[in-house]
């Protein structure tokens, strides 16, 4: 499912010798996700959001996201394995209605856990 060249990447891990390739800029976070989060339109190479790629793991991406701007992560078009979400969102839910599965995915992604105030911390977590 990944929209990038596995065995390109793996190669890079080889050749470089590193166990995390971390992803900053839009056209980067686009080609390891599938998708460019507004963050990134709006400010392309300092935008806080970021894609991890670990070399045990080639075939799923890890996202760093701010939790107000998390519901983009639902147009991902690669596997997900970790969202760590960073800031202060909150979203309200009775717990009674019937959600959809993206609605639940959203509200998953959206939780308190964590709570942790900047892309750095999200980032080292």
């Amino acid at each position: 499912m990944a929209t990038y060249n596995e065995k390109k990447i793996k190669d890079v891990f080889n050749e470089v010798g590193v166990d995390v390739i971390i992803s900053t800029t839009k056209e980067n976070f686009h080609y390891f996700s599938g998708f460019s989060p507004v963050v990134k339109t709006l400010n392309p190479y300092y935008g806080q959001a970021y894609i991890v790629l670990d070399c045990n793991h080639t075939d799923v991406v890890s996202i760093v996201h701010s939790k107000g701007e998390i519901d983009q992560i639902l147009d991902a078009k690669v596997s997900v394995r970790h969202i760590e979400t960073y800031g202060q969102f909150y979203r309200e839910y009775d717990g009674v209605t019937k959600l959809a599965e993206d609605e639940l995915l959203l509200l998953n992604y959206s939780g308190t856990e964590g709570k942790l105030n900047d892309p750095l911390s999200a980032l080292i977590y």
